[in-house]
């Protein structure tokens, strides 16, 4: 399994709330799943720049499932909504997985 975690800065909520529903729905048809989707706490987390709005972690079969959400031509299809609703996006996508013992 690939886990992407998405930082997001949101610049209209209503258009990304919509973007999201569109998204995901898409990203089901590759194998997708949202795993959790949270606003970080600002008294408790660490701040960023650009500022991070919303959490999300998402997991794939794999990298190609992850490549082929992304081309899409569903998901490309979105692209002016996604604009209007995302003001940033970074992605952290699962490289080598680490294993510690205790």
């Amino acid at each position: 399994m690939l886990h992407v975690i998405a930082l997001l800065e949101i610049a209209e909520p209503a258009a990304f709330r919509d973007f999201e529903s569109h998204a995901l729905e898409i990203a089901q048809r590759h194998g997708g799943i949202l795993l959790s989707a949270f606003a970080p706490d600002p008294a408790l987390s660490t701040a960023f720049t650009p500022p991070v709005d919303e959490i999300h972690v998402l997991q794939f079969p794999d990298a190609e499932a992850l490549a082929r959400y992304r081309r899409d031509p569903d998901l490309q299809g979105l692209a002016n909504l996604r604009e209007r609703g995302v003001r940033s996006t970074r992605l952290l996508v699962a490289g080598q997985t680490q294993t510690y013992t205790m």
